[in-house]
């Protein structure tokens, strides 16, 4: 936490609190910093990961001033054979290591066969907890996330032997379920979910959803952006199933007491309703009918902003720069934002509300 920023998400600081113990170990000869870009789709558009995912290795040198002469700093593009071999190999050289292009690709490949061993294994763990939950009709929950959060338990503060141990209830987390809704399309939903992290969480979503024993619990942490504005449309998929939705800020905190008594709450509420079918229509996204007549609202990101406003009205598209955060804007944002959104959000969002409640 002393190294990190303060404006990091806590997934962020926890990698760079490793960074800086595996540094310092004399046991370790070499760091493994890489950058993960993007992951290659069929068809476009191609799944990016987290921008703090995507700097990782930019900002662990920066942080920690790392020796770059001791670590791997590759730039991984996902998805793309050729474009991995590269990356890999340029390190490799840099560092001195003499590896074909050959033994890149069996490496590459090895390291594929493994993660599909390993998923396999948490999806029959995933088969076997559906079918006890299923033969007995009862009610479970599944911990919807980002991996680096569910799955962490600093990052999740324990949440998950909270729910299962203290709490005692039948739960697991989304990736046991992958393979139950890999295969689920978002087209009917969103337009372009481009987020590798994003496009997970929906899919698990609208399986819990649509599933009459299964029930969200949502893990997430201050400061995510990409979490902040996706929430909204969560929340609306267990809406559609008259289910509700426990939402959980875990932040690496020390005591999760509060997290107990939420859930207990929660459970309450779970064993009260009556899901239904999930109701589609109700989450369908929006045609783009009628977008032209429209005044696009940018929000203010630098003067850059001026010239992407600028180009939209070149383009004949009618559009406006939105002012700064203002009292007014404040006083919207507090009441229609909820609070574990990140603040930019609040504010571009409050500018919009003043815009619109202007004309």
């Amino acid at each position: 936490m002393d190294k990190s920023r303060t404006e990091f998400c806590i997934a962020r600081k926890l990698v760079t609190g490793h960074a800086e113990m595996l540094n310092e170990s004399p046991y370790v000869d070499y760091l493994f910093n890489p950058s993960f870009i993007e992951h290659k789709m069929p068809r476009k558009p191609h799944l990016k990961y987290c921008i703090y995912t995507e700097s990782e290795g930019y900002v662990l040198n920066d942080v920690l001033s790392l020796d770059k002469s001791k670590q791997f700093n590759p730039i991984v593009h996902f998805g793309d054979e050729g474009l991995l071999v590269r990356a890999f190999r340029s390190e490799f050289d840099r560092l001195g290591f003499k590896f074909t292009n050959t033994q890149i690709k069996d490496a590459i490949r090895a390291a594929y066969d493994a993660e599909e061993k390993f998923l396999a294994e948490l999806a029959g763990e995933g088969d076997k907890f559906l079918k006890k939950v299923e033969e007995g009709n009862t009610r479970a929950y599944v911990g919807i996330g980002r991996d680096y959060v569910v799955l962490d338990p600093e990052a999740s503060s324990n949440s998950g032997a909270m729910l299962s141990k203290i709490r005692g209830l039948d739960y697991i987390p989304q990736i046991f379920l992958e393979h139950k809704f890999r295969h689920i399309s978002l087209d009917e939903i969103v337009e372009n979910e481009f987020w590798v992290e994003s496009v997970n969480i929906l899919k698990a979503g609208l399986f819990v959803a649509n599933h009459p024993n299964l029930f969200a619990i949502r893990m997430m942490n201050f400061a995510c952006g990409p979490d902040s504005l996706k929430i909204y449309q969560e929340e609306k998929i267990q809406h559609a199933a008259d289910k509700p939705i426990l939402v959980l800020l875990t932040d690496a905190q020390t005591n999760n007491a509060p997290f107990v008594t939420r859930t207990e709450a929660h459970e309450r509420v779970v064993n009260q309703c009556k899901p239904a079918k999930l109701k589609l229509e109700q989450i369908r996204r929006k045609t783009n009918a009628g977008s032209a007549e429209r005044t696009w609202l940018i929000p203010y990101m630098g003067d850059a902003s001026f010239i992407g406003a600028a180009g939209l009205r070149h383009l004949g598209v009618d559009s406006q720069v939105l002012p700064t955060a203002t009292q007014r804007g404040d006083i919207l944002a507090r009441k229609h934002i909820h609070t574990e959104v990140c603040h930019p959000l609040k504010a571009s969002s409050a500018m919009r509300l003043v815009s619109c409640t202007s004309r």
